[in-house]
């Protein structure tokens, strides 16, 4: 998924579902406005609240509902780029979170489930390469779950790449099913399956229960998934990646994947 688009699409969403009942409006000292309050329901709880840098370049964008922040949160440098994107579920952290330089380039992808961070990406370029390099808690501690090495052609280097990834479509209308495509990268001279299932996560990366399982007998599989809600929509579950041999080697990833419904 282009991140880029995603972000942009959430931005759109956010401002163009504004129905606005009031708006209160904060000053610096120099009369450049420091923020506004924008109330979406009549008894003032549910609102969004939009900060500016000196100059009255956007900083920030986040939403509350019952005065709790529920929805997308972003983050900007005074260039206008996008620092960081979350997504709060009634105070909670519960999305796939993103960072990026004032350049414009992604350096940090985080999971968060129930305010806990249980997926890291950490991104380096050098060159026409870029590596990312993955950890997560799906032994309970932090330790290195795979790594992607690419170019900017996006062709993998395969002696040094052995993790998923994922694409999509950006958004989809709330009334249709996202086709959701799954690929293993890694050198891989012997016969491998995938095994995929999703359901939801706890914290403790434990399935609250299981939706639907997934097999491949290849290294790449294809599936539908019907967004939950309209906006954000967050699928999660467990990839077991399998190579055969005299003894099978099997190892477990954590499967993410985010996109939006309108």
């Amino acid at each position: 998924m282009n991140s880029k688009h995603i972000l942009i699409a959430a931005f759109a969403l956010i401002l163009s579902s504004c129905n606005r009942t009031a708006e209160k409006v904060e000053y610096n000292t120099d009369g450049s406005v420091k923020k506004k309050t924008i109330y979406i329901s009549s008894d003032q709880s549910t609102y969004r609240e939009i900060e500016y840098f000196e100059g009255e370049k956007i900083k920030g964008l986040h939403e509350f509902v019952e005065g709790i922040q529920h929805g997308r949160s972003f983050n900007y440098y005074p260039n206008g780029n996008i620092q960081s994107v979350f997504y709060y579920d009634m105070g909670r952290l519960s999305s796939i979170a993103r960072y990026y330089d004032q350049q414009g380039n992604l350096t940090d992808k985080g999971l968060f489930i129930n305010d806990s961070l249980v997926v890291k990406e950490e991104y380096f370029y050098k060159d026409n390469l870029m590596k990312v390099n993955v950890f997560s808690k799906i032994t309970g501690e932090f330790g290195e779950a795979g790594s992607l090495l690419y170019d900017n052609k996006g062709l993998f280097g395969l002696d040094n790449s052995y993790y998923y990834i994922v694409s999509s479509v950006d958004s989809i209308p709330g009334s249709d099913s996202i086709k959701v495509d799954v690929s293993v990268i890694a050198r891989n001279e012997n016969a491998s399956s995938m095994v995929l299932t999703i359901g939801p996560l706890d914290e403790n990366l434990q399935f609250l229960n299981k939706v639907r399982t997934y097999i491949s007998d290849t290294m790449a599989l294809s599936f539908y998934y019907k967004p939950k809600n309209v906006g954000y929509n967050l699928i999660l579950g467990k990839l077991r990646f399998i190579k055969h041999g005299a003894k099978d080697q099997v190892d477990e990833f954590v499967f993410y994947h985010d996109f939006l419904a309108y």
